[in-house]
């Protein structure tokens, strides 16, 4: 049914072997309600955090106010909103705000007020951010905070593994966090962390020109809200072990995993990858998928799959002929974290390190899409040289995109 969330699970071969232990990939694919036109849009307690410190002076900080006007302007009675500016110190130009007829004019003459300061306090200036979302008393609205920021966080908490961990705090706490970093001076791990670990989205905004059409993506998004507070359980047979890339924010347990998906815009459609190892057997195993969800109208629903894997005999499992196309889109998500986690060492200056992860990586995924090889190889037999910071960010936005199955090349 349109109105309702969709979810299909499928196997790169659907038999598992008798005699021996056997490793299946298993894609799970989710995709959120439409929209019905007779309900309203969930509403909004957006915080929207902008670094203000120097490096954002012109045309960066320009067209940053000019979009959080924009956001502003296209709010709804319904919606609260926060604003926070930041350099080396926090000011809270709005918090909780109410959208009204009344309060858009004075929020867009605040915002329109701003202009560029000295260093970044950028942990302090986000968590005021969340903490203004996280004081107002609504329990039906979308709660997310938008983090634009074009330098490195340099005054207060400023280790990434310290800052993380307040991201995860957040989050659990039902605030998202989506990071927007522009430029060439932010550090992209750091805002990407962000992102991941609070369940939110991450972009590489490249120059001034581009703030507005990436930033507006992800409010467009937000207002076509159809499922809210999404969370995916993955139960597993006893005796099967699975892992699952692509760092989703997530829980473990030895025959279940947790993963929270926050909010999904209507019809988008979320894959997951589960890399299984299936234990020696007869008979079948029976692998559940629980989609818990919020729908338009606040009802609490849920959506389930099964996936039957057949037990066989060795032979006939190993001449089983495989969906290459599934294994190809599961290679591109594993070789997107892995170079992703070879571009964190070249960052560090382990350049020789970097380099043999890749060069691992395009061996271990021999079946990853034609172009990502071509691209990666290239960049692995030069980056021992180092990159360019531009060159940096497109690849670890190109690396996030792959292990979000988001990419071009990962097109069915």
């Amino acid at each position: 049914m349109k109105n309702t969330m969709i979810v299909k699970m499928k196997a790169d071969v659907a038999l598992i072997a008798r005699e021996v232990p056997t490793q299946r990939i298993i894609e799970i694919e989710l995709t959120s309600p439409t929209a019905d036109p007779s309900r309203k849009r969930f509403p909004l307690n957006l915080g929207l955090v902008l670094d203000r410190s120097g490096s954002m002076q012109g045309a960066k900080i320009e067209q940053a106010k000019q979009t959080l006007k924009k956001i502003v302007e296209q709010m709804s009675d319904d919606d609260v909103v926060s604003v926070v500016a930041f350099d080396d110190v926090v000011r809270t130009i709005a918090s909780g705000t109410r959208i009204s007829s009344a309060s858009r004019p004075e929020l867009l003459a605040d915002i329109d007020h701003l202009h560029a300061g000295s260093s970044t306090n950028l942990t302090e200036g986000w968590l005021t951010g969340c903490n203004c979302v996280a004081e107002v008393p609504t329990t039906d609205h979308i709660k997310r905070t938008l983090l634009v920021s074009d330098g490195l966080a340099n005054v207060g908490i400023t280790d990434p593994e310290e800052i993380w961990q307040h991201t995860t705090a957040i989050f659990e706490r039902g605030i998202t966090t989506s990071t927007f970093g522009v430029g060439l001076g932010f550090n992209e791990h750091l805002l990407e962390g962000m992102a991941n670990r609070g369940g939110g989205n991450f972009a590489y905004i490249e120059s001034a020109a581009t703030i507005d059409q990436v930033i507006m993506q992800e409010f467009k998004d937000l207002v076509a809200v159809t499922a809210r507070n999404v969370k995916v359980e993955i139960n597993l047979p006893v005796g099967v072990s699975a892992t699952l890339p692509g760092e989703w924010t997530m829980e473990k347990t030895a025959q279940k995993i947790t993963i929270a998906l926050s909010d999904l815009p209507a019809n988008r459609t979320t894959t997951l990858f589960l890399n299984l190892l299936t234990p020696p057997g007869d008979g079948q195993l029976v692998l559940n998928t629980v989609v818990h969800y919020e729908s338009e109208n606040n009802k609490k629903l849920t959506a389930i799959e099964e996936l039957t894997l057949q037990y066989a005999a060795e032979q006939k499992v190993s001449e089983a002929k495989k969906d290459q196309d599934l294994v190809t889109r599961y290679a591109a998500v594993e070789t997107g974290e892995r170079m992703n986690e070879a571009l964190k060492l070249e960052r560090a200056g382990q350049r020789n390190e970097a380099q043999q992860m890749m060069r691992r990586t395009l061996n271990m995924y021999p079946d990853m899409p034609a172009s990502t090889r071509v691209r990666y190889t290239e960049v692995s037999d030069r980056i021992d040289r180092g990159l360019e910071e531009p060159e940096r960010k497109n690849l670890n936005m190109d690396s996030y995109w792959l292990k979000k199955h988001r990419h071009e090349d990962e097109k069915k």
